[in-house]
């Protein structure tokens, strides 16, 4: 429920309802939910300072208006999917002075499980999950929130076997899907804290 209210932008909403959690379950003080305030404190605070928010959240950011926007990134690396073009683009520079340097094509949500559009920031990353709802798993997973990630395509549990192979198509279950190539690179280049816009 806290997770539904993040990725509607309902911040505060989202904090207050995990702080009133039962204590009787989960003890006076779970690492876990505090881990989780935090984070979300941190994109209320990322999505309130953004004086960009408004404009570039409601159009394609191009090659063309990218440097217009005045957008920042608290790393020298900018990353913006367009869920029409099934596109991840990677920019690095900084404010009005983004230059592209990668463009992965991609697979984020079907419908019913769309990939969530926003303001986000890259929080961890792995070398490979498994998930037992999807009997799926995948490689070189970057997190931008919650169970939201960048990975590479879906695998068998015994990491051999690719199940899925679709790019440039919504295929996912809401994460955005790349190439084992390109998921890798994202993996091993882009710090935590990379600003990440989707629409």
């Amino acid at each position: 429920e806290a997770e539904e209210l993040l990725a509607n932008k309902y911040y505060t909403n989202s904090i207050d309802l995990l702080s009133e959690y039962d204590t009787n379950i989960l003890g006076d003080y779970d690492i876990d939910i505090y881990n989780k305030i935090s984070s979300i404190e941190m994109f209320r605070e990322e999505y309130s300072g953004d004086i960009y928010t408004s404009s570039a959240i409601l159009e394609s950011i191009t090659l063309d208006n990218v440097n217009t926007f005045g957008i920042e990134s608290q790393t020298d690396y900018l990353i913006y999917v367009n869920l029409k073009d099934q596109l991840t683009y990677v920019y690095q520079g900084f404010s009005n002075d983004w230059n592209l340097v990668n463009t992965f094509i991609s697979s984020t949500g079907v419908s019913g499980k769309e990939t969530p559009k926003g303001i986000f920031a890259v929080t961890n990353r792995g070398d490979w999950f498994f998930s037992e709802e999807f009997d799926q798993g995948a490689k070189y997973w970057v997190q931008f929130m919650g169970d939201y990630l960048f990975h590479s395509v879906p695998f068998d549990e015994g990491q051999e076997t690719i199940l899925d192979n679709t790019l440039g198509l919504p295929a996912s279950h809401g994460c955005v899907r790349l190439s084992i190539e390109d998921a890798k690179w994202l993996y091993d280049n882009i710090p935590n804290n990379t600003k990440i816009i989707i629409n």
